[in-house]
């Protein structure tokens, strides 16, 4: 089980986008990108669609000219609820029938870790520590403040999630 890795772009800030890695071959995890790093993501990395963690905000601004689908999973890091989740889950799953596929939050850290570790746990098989583990020390800068996330992860009915 080898962690995500992160990922450098070319000709772009550290401010245009942050937090970025890939989970899995067309699969990848970032911070909210701005304009600039949307479109380095999408061109350098081939995505085909965007899927945001977001409550808030959604990714129009960002996207621009770029051909690039836009899905949205509006979630809250404190008040998790099961349905958005196992949503962000098949979005994920849908997305990649199309194409590489890169899914954020604002911070790329806690909401975005939280359907990281589940997608590790629900679409590749790995124990529910180990993804925990990851999404906790693998460099996205998780907020531990945010207990109830690992405590969501391990108590899930993972058929649910399905």
């Amino acid at each position: 089980m080898d962690w995500a890795t992160a990922v450098t772009l070319k000709n772009v800030t550290p401010h245009d986008i942050e937090n970025i890695h890939q989970v899995a071959q067309q699969l990848y995890r970032s911070a909210q990108p701005n304009a600039a790093g949307l479109k380095a993501a999408v061109e350098q990395l081939s995505l085909k669609t965007i899927v945001s963690l977001r409550r808030f905000h959604d990714d129009q601004d960002e996207r621009g000219d770029t051909v690039v689908d836009l899905v949205r999973v509006p979630m809250e890091a404190y008040d998790i609820d099961i349905n958005e989740v196992r949503d962000a889950l098949l979005a994920i799953d849908v997305a990649l029938t199309k194409g590489p596929v890169l899914f954020h939050c604002l911070h790329g850290a806690d909401r975005t870790g939280m359907i990281g570790a589940l997608y590790r746990i629900t679409r590749q098989g790995w124990d529910r520590k180990e993804a925990i583990r990851e999404m906790e020390h693998g460099g996205f800068n998780y907020h531990s403040i945010w207990v109830n996330i690992p405590h969501f992860i391990q108590t899930v009915d993972l058929k649910a999630l399905e």
